[in-house]
């Protein structure tokens, strides 16, 4: 008996209410009716109850098909809409221009920085220096962006396009254009580079570039979160070009080897400003992933309408990472002008034209002290004999301290404190000339 009540409690509403209904069935007989006795017996009012909840079982499996009968035509409206989603997708795919733009990379940064100089040059600039030449200001120093196509061997062209926004455009387009800092007939951004490459089916392949490129030359890079510093060593400013304009080839002999040959329209011109091509070379070693070094020249004429005297430099670039941790980086420059004018009433016209030379050695150690935290030391010298590089024959050199902390993978923030020195007086204390000068940096940088 135990059982049996528990087994019929334990029944679901729906299964009590098909029992009642079959009670119900049978009292609706004959039978049940003589058996029933008069209206106001007690199996009258059972019998009616039934009824009642016989009605409301018949309008609840009227809702459920009413119900059942929406859900099939959610369903099909949802059926429809994937067929329209996967035909959409059908037709973006089967464009033209959607094998190309699959295969092409966007990246970039965005920078800005604060300087501060504690000798409050009247000046307001900061000497000695690439892209962070205001003493005392906040500037958005650099908007990146890149989209790149590599060539592979199912697609042996590509191309590359780096555009610069921002006082990094502006100070580069000076550069390319020739032109006086200080003038404002250039805008806010700056084609850094732009060129077309194909992989040519030779030996392990060789790579073909035809546009705009960086240089070869240096230790550092015109992308501030790419260097170990903020500020740029004083070798990467006045050693040394910046972009070309032209054709290069590199090919690699094997895992360890390779070279790099090219021609181009000399040191930051866009438009050739003479009657003869400059010509660059690259000489690579990588004989493990713990060490590298490079041997990078460009020998041409580089004075506007002299395509006689020529000027050359030799750079060497080397890497060693002797733990995990630790990184060493050291670059050496040497560099020539043959018949370097030399304009000392600043009218134009050179009073007197000698051959320059300029010399300089830095050295880079950065220390990760985890993931996040990091700590990044370079110091210098630069010879400008002539003083055809800084503006005055000297001998300079400086230190530059970098803590940097990875607040996210993609927001980087640094600190700079960077002291630069020469053997004359070449820099600004207020309006006194001085031989030294001392600032510091801040700079938040966002990568993509």
């Amino acid at each position: 008996m135990g059982m049996a009540r528990k087994g019929t409690i334990g029944c679901s509403p729906l299964a009590r209410l098909g029992v009642i209904a079959l009670g119900a069935t049978l009292w609706g007989t004959d039978a049940g009716s003589a058996w029933a006795g008069g209206a106001d017996s007690p199996a009258t009012a059972v019998l009616q109850q039934m009824q009642i909840m016989q009605t409301q079982i018949h309008a609840l499996e009227q809702k459920v098909n009413s119900q059942e009968l929406r859900n099939a035509e959610k369903d099909s409206e949802i059926r429809a809409l994937r067929k329209q989603v996967e035909q959409t997708s059908q037709d973006l795919t089967s464009l033209p221009a959607y094998d190309f733009l699959k295969e092409v990379k966007l990246s970039g940064y965005m920078a800005a920085t604060l300087t501060e100089n504690f000798d409050n040059p009247s000046t307001q600039a900061n000497l000695l220096r690439t892209f962070d030449i205001n003493a005392h200001s906040f500037n958005t120093e650099a908007f990146k962006l890149t989209l790149q196509k590599d060539p592979t061997e199912a697609s042996r062209a590509g191309f590359r396009v780096d555009i610069f926004g921002g006082r990094t455009a502006r100070l580069l387009g000076f550069a390319t254009a020739n032109t006086p800092v200080g003038t404002n007939n250039l805008g806010n951004f700056e084609l850094e580079q732009a060129y077309v490459t194909y992989k040519a089916d030779v030996g392990k392949g060789l790579d073909l570039y035809a546009g705009k490129f960086v240089t070869l030359l240096g230790a550092e890079v015109l992308e501030s979160p790419l260097n170990y510093n903020i500020s740029r060593s004083i070798l990467f400013g006045f050693a040394i070009p910046f972009t070309h304009t032209g054709l290069r080839a590199t090919y690699a002999f094997n895992d360890k080897w390779n070279a790099t040959v090219g021609v181009n329209n000399g040191w930051d011109n866009e438009d050739e400003n003479n009657h003869g091509f400059s010509y660059e070379g690259r000489l690579a070693w990588v004989p493990s992933d713990k060490f590298n070094i490079a041997v990078n020249t460009i020998y041409g004429p580089e004075l506007a309408g002299n395509e006689a005297d020529k000027r050359g430099v030799l750079d060497v670039v080397a890497t060693w990472k002797p733990t995990e941790k630790l990184t060493l980086l050291g670059n050496f420059d040497w560099g020539q002008q043959h018949n370097a004018p030399f304009d000392l009433n600043g009218d134009g016209i050179p009073e007197f034209r000698q051959t320059a030379t300029w010399t300089g050695a830095a050295l880079v150690a950065n220390y990760d002290f985890t993931n996040r935290f990091g700590l990044a030391v370079r110091g210098e010298y630069f010879e400008d004999r002539q003083g055809f590089r800084t503006g005055l024959r000297q001998n300079a050199w400086e230190y530059t301290i970098t803590p940097h902390y990875q607040l996210t993978p993609k927001l980087l923030t640094r600190v700079e404190m960077r002291g630069d020195y020469s053997d004359m007086k070449y820099f600004l204390r207020s309006q006194t000339p001085n031989r030294h000068q001392e600032t510091i940096l801040g700079e938040v940088v966002y990568l993509f």
